[in-house]
């Protein structure tokens, strides 16, 4: 029987606290435990180094990588009271990595990230000062419009793809060569957006030749729409392997498991 390890990688609370110079901060430099931060050195060489202990100890034929990234804000570690309602400019604009590390690298790259790190600070400031709450499909189409409007932001997100990616591929450089290396890319739903979190679908295809993608939905037409689409951005690149939750709150019944593994077959997953 051969044996893949799932490692998670990033997401590590116990770290983050141990390391808190390695963490995620956000514009007003709260640091995010949960996450250490993948420009960090040492949160780099820890991954790095987890992977390649993990194949050379153990008679393993595989690893699957989950959170190499950028881990959404939301997403938090340990029943977090926010206290105000959110919504997806708010959440995008609080994950957002100004660290010393993420400023360094974005600044190598041309990117005015301690200009950029103070107007989101600002403009989150002035939205708490504000007696305004976004609807859910304003804030979306608010964020999306900041991202076309702002050079130095839709950079800064180029640039944690480029983070992540490189990570990736010094893991699978690093690792013994006979095992497999699959990239669990995001936490997100619908796959697509896994963008966000610095997971280039493509590039992590490229860089590794499996990805394993989270089909975490409630019926089988939505799992069929999520490898639609992550098919057409993969460009036929790499191999596709799916992850599916065969209870509830995703596939409540029998029927629809077997709906959504038969789609996921007939794609040649």
């Amino acid at each position: 029987m051969q044996i893949n390890v799932w490692l998670v990688l990033l997401h590590n609370t116990a770290l983050g606290m141990a390391h808190p110079d390695s963490v995620v901060r956000n514009a007003f430099g709260d640091p995010y435990y949960y996450n250490l931060c993948p420009s960090a050195p040492e949160a780099r060489a820890y991954a790095i180094g987890l992977a390649k202990d993990v194949t050379e100890t153990y008679p393993v034929a595989g690893i699957s990588l989950e959170a190499p990234g950028f881990t959404p804000y939301a997403h938090g570690y340990h029943h977090e009271f926010a206290l105000l309602q959110s919504n997806p400019w708010l959440e995008n604009m609080l994950g957002l990595c100004f660290c010393e590390h993420c400023i360094a690298g974005a600044e190598l790259m041309g990117i005015d990230a301690r200009r950029l790190k103070a107007q989101v600070a600002a403009d989150i400031a002035h939205y708490f000062d504000s007696d305004v709450d976004f609807p859910t499909d304003m804030a979306d189409a608010f964020w999306r419009a900041d991202i076309v409007s702002d050079g130095d932001l839709r950079r800064l997100l180029d640039y944690r793809s480029g983070v992540v990616t490189a990570l990736v591929a010094e893991i699978r450089a690093t690792v013994r060569a006979d095992a497999t290396v699959a990239v669990i890319p995001s936490v997100a739903r619908p796959t697509g957006g896994a963008w966000y979190e610095g997971s280039d679908l493509k590039a992590l295809a490229e860089a590794t030749g499996i990805v394993e993608a989270c089909f975490y939905e409630p019926s089988a037409a939505r799992v069929a729409a999520d490898l639609f689409d992550i098919k057409r951005r993969l460009r036929g690149n790499g191999t596709l392997r799916a992850i599916l939750r065969p209870s509830y709150p995703d596939l409540a019944s029998k029927g629809e498991f077997l709906d959504a593994v038969a789609a996921l077959r007939g794609w040649r997953c």
